[in-house]
């Protein structure tokens, strides 16, 4: 988790991390010198000096594709959508 302040009113927001980035490649002159680092410990200090945005996506769908069940169940999302769309 990480904060998030909206500078229009500094409300502080608790915000996961869902692992899609944009970023520029300048970002990887400020990488450590390690095989393995934490990405978020390296966002937390860029964020000091630099501004890291986020992308709010809370009505987004997201579905783990890593099982059978889970794909099955995302095709079945997907074709429902597809045929209301269809059906407009």
């Amino acid at each position: 988790m990480v904060k998030y302040s909206n500078d229009k009113t500094n409300n502080i927001k608790k915000l996961a991390f869902s692992g899609i980035q944009v970023i520029s490649p300048d970002i990887f002159e400020n990488m450590p010198d390690k095989e393995v680092f934490s990405v978020i410990d390296l966002y937390l200090k860029l964020a000091t000096y630099l501004k890291i945005t986020a992308y709010i996506h809370n009505n987004d769908f997201w579905f783990d594709l890593g099982k059978k069940e889970t794909i099955q169940e995302a095709e079945k999302f997907l074709f429902t959508i597809n045929n209301k769309l269809l059906n407009m």
